[in-house]
């Protein structure tokens, strides 16, 4: 009597524990639409809640009940989801019990859809040219905006708005990293997404146009400086970041401007540009350039030189290169206070783009002087001269402020002075 009553009782435990042991352990979501397309931004959310839903309702349940009450479990299931995804109702659930259970949710939009989607960039203060350069920038936005929003019910919006802002302020900040990006979405058939950039700083404040002209007059390339420096003060405001790098474009369209002014295009002039951009400067140096003539300009004035030699010269140099270092030139001088000319004829030899030694002949005081010049950068040359015939020295320290004028102080034997110095 005591066995039977064992065995029943083990008949009647043992199944329940092995039904017991075959609970859910996973549950996978599959979310379909019927009729319409769904957007990947709204599946993968929609899958997301779901699969939350899903989780708290079937897993750890038996698989067997599951089987059995599939019904009451798909109504809940039901009600869950259509209470969870506004925009949607659901058409039907499909629940296939087992360990990893398969829950299949199809949908059907209820009410309008987005039909369209208009980007509106609002660019603040930015100039036309740098709005050209966010634009191309901006490009991939506009086609991640539609395939997050076209097909979205309008209601749905109220839920999956944040999503879509999250995404689109992602793709602007990769798209513009130098720029914090602000989206906001307003739902409709034409569902409008405006972004607002605020630049980070540093920007660029202040744009410099440097003309270093060894070889060509300046005054020659006045006009050329005037058209950049009125295009390229449309880089102020720009923050520094993006404006390095977009350095190739600009120094390209940089380049193609230059060679298109007059000056240059119908002389046929080399001219070299250049872009260097710090945190808040941008500077465009052009280098006109000569294989074989060189042609200078300069006027200088001597205050508290004590001589008779004159205050003001006028002085031109026409100069022909040769072997990449080497010049013969001739200068004329001409001293407006006592009307006299003087003519020079001298060569010098060039080591590297800073340092200079040559010697020349003065017609007045028909003497010979060796001569020696080193630039240590953009403002500051030493320069060293012993008259021959005299056998006197010469140094002068010169500093240039601007490319157009120098200021040198000049220590000769017997007395001292300063030069203002305009080159042309």
């Amino acid at each position: 009597m005591g066995k039977a009553w064992i065995i029943a009782i083990a008949a009647a435990i043992l199944p329940c524990n092995i039904v017991a042991a075959r609970t859910v352990s996973h549950v996978t979501v599959t979310v379909r639409t019927v009729g319409v397309g769904l957007p990947a931004l709204a599946e993968k959310r929609m899958q997301a809640g779901i699969q939350t839903v899903g989780n708290h309702v079937l897993l750890a349940r038996d698989t067997h009940d599951l089987q059995q009450r599939q019904e009451e479990y798909n109504r809940t299931l039901n009600d869950i989801v259509n209470r969870v995804l506004i925009g949607y109702t659901v058409e039907r659930i499909q629940l296939i019990p087992g360990t990893d259970t398969q829950l299949q949710v199809y949908l059907r939009p209820w009410g309008n859809t987005v039909r369209a989607v208009r980007v509106v960039y609002d660019y603040g203060a930015v100039s036309a040219s740098g709005k050209s350069y966010m634009q191309a920038d901006l490009q991939p936005v506009q086609a991640v905006a539609e395939n997050a929003l076209i097909g979205l019910p309008i209601d749905s919006l109220d839920w999956a708005g944040n999503a879509v802002q999250e995404i689109l302020t992602a793709e602007s900040a990769r798209a513009l990293p130098e720029f914090y990006p602000h989206i906001t979405v307003q739902p409709g058939r034409t569902c409008v997404v405006k972004a607002v950039f605020v630049p980070k700083q540093p920007v660029i404040r202040k744009v410099e146009i440097r003309l270093h002209s060894e070889n060509l007059p300046r005054t020659l390339f006045w006009g050329v400086r005037r058209h950049l420096a009125a295009q390229y003060l449309s880089l102020i405001g720009l923050p520094a970041a993006f404006v390095r790098r977009h350095m190739p474009e600009l120094q390209e369209q940089i380049r193609q401007e230059v060679q298109a002014q007059d000056i240059v295009r119908n002389y046929r002039l080399q001219v070299l540009s250049s872009l260097q951009v710090g945190d808040e400067t941008a500077i465009i140096s052009l280098q006109p350039h000569t294989e074989k003539y060189d042609v200078q300009g300069r006027v200088y004035v001597d205050m508290g030189r004590s001589d008779t030699q004159g205050d003001t010269v006028v002085e031109g140099t026409l100069g022909r290169k040769w072997g990449g270092s080497s010049e013969l030139f001739i200068s004329g001088r001409f001293t407006p206070a006592t009307l006299r000319w003087n003519g020079l004829l001298g060569y010098y030899y060039r080591w590297g783009p800073d340092t200079k030694l040559g010697i020349q002949y003065e017609t007045f005081p028909r003497a010979y002087y060796i001569w020696f010049t080193q630039k240590w950068n953009d403002h500051w040359q030493v320069r060293l001269e012993r008259n021959l015939k005299q056998k006197e020295n010469e140094l002068g320290i010169q500093y240039r402020p601007h490319e157009y004028m120098g200021i040198e102080y000049i220590i000769a034997e017997k007395a001292q002075w300063v030069r203002l110095i305009g080159y042309m």
